[in-house]
């Protein structure tokens, strides 16, 4: 095959593979400086394109580290938001049981993840939690009560206090007169194991008929 003439070779637009084509080189004279050159040409090409997936990667992981940190700032903003908005309902003496219970529910719900449900069956969740077993432990001995009695009572709560109509008042109560003794158990290992878990952060009287009173 007749050889091409160097002048038609262009190393700017000329791959190595199409050079070897043209000008091989014998084995035993050695590589000549055309393929010298396109060598090292392939060799800086190559060593480009490692510095530039390497300088993609660092970006990667700094983007990865922004969001990180966005998150984690997003997360606390979320739990102060929440904070705050206990305080202002506070500062507004505006309180029932249902209310705390739906609010301090949904703030459960957002702490453990859990998705779109009603507030009932977030109280389910609740209930086979850690943290209100621990409660449910607590006010069975106080108030000498069977756990099946004061369980079956906490799954209808929601239920139960979502019947009635409830006024605001200056502070949030539970008042044994206005409630059986199951009643009162149920509601404070509830509100107690949601204060626990620090979704549930304002202050729960209970008022008992002899007179005493307990805060949460």
């Amino acid at each position: 095959m007749p050889e091409l003439s160097c002048e038609l070779l262009c190393p700017h637009t000329m791959s190595i593979r199409s050079f070897m084509r043209v000008r091989p080189f014998s084995l035993v004279s050695g590589p000549t400086k055309e393929t010298q050159y396109w060598a090292k040409l392939a060799m800086e090409q190559a060593l480009k394109r490692v510095k530039d997936q390497e300088e993609s990667f660092k970006g990667l992981l700094e983007v990865e580290r922004k969001l990180h940190s966005q998150e984690k700032l997003c997360l606390r903003l979320e739990d102060n938001i929440s904070v705050l908005q206990q305080d202002v309902l506070r500062l507004r003496n505006n309180f029932n049981l249902r209310g705390a219970l739906e609010f301090s529910l949904d703030e459960f719900k957002k702490l453990h993840k859990i998705p779109e449900v009603g507030r009932t069956t977030l109280l389910q969740h609740l209930l086979k939690h850690q943290a209100y077993q621990a409660c449910l432990e607590d006010v069975t001995m106080r108030y000498q009560l069977r756990k099946e009695d004061v369980n079956a009572c906490a799954r209808t709560l929601y239920h139960e206090l979502s019947k009635h109509a409830h006024g605001n008042t200056a502070e949030l109560a539970v008042v044994e007169s206005e409630h059986t003794i199951t009643e009162v158990a149920a509601l404070e290992a509830v509100f107690c194991a949601l204060k626990n878990e620090g979704c549930f952060r304002i202050p729960l009287k209970l008022y008992f008929k002899n007179n005493q009173e307990r805060q949460l």
